[in-house]
């Protein structure tokens, strides 16, 4: 009875260990994809800055020419 007792705990262990085992490795799956969608969403908000960020330099630079040309224009006018 005893040698069976002994047996069934190991069996028990066992079964827990592999329990264990998989819920670590799921848990690891689950972090490295969560990781990667993160990855993923860090990089395409990057992208999209940047092109904001590229656009508003265009929208910048064209108005500071614009300005630029008026004052040049404004002072050969005053010149003149």
């Amino acid at each position: 009875a005893l040698g069976d007792g002994r047996v069934l705990e190991d069996g028990n262990k066992r079964e827990r260990e592999t329990i264990e085992e998989n819920v670590k490795s799921v848990m690891s799956a689950i972090v490295a994809k969560s990781l990667k969608v993160h990855k993923v969403y860090r990089e395409s908000l990057t992208m999209i800055w940047f092109s904001r960020l590229k656009r508003l330099l265009y929208q910048a630079l064209t108005f500071f020419c614009c300005l630029y040309v008026t004052i040049l224009h404004s002072i050969c006018w005053i010149i003149q």
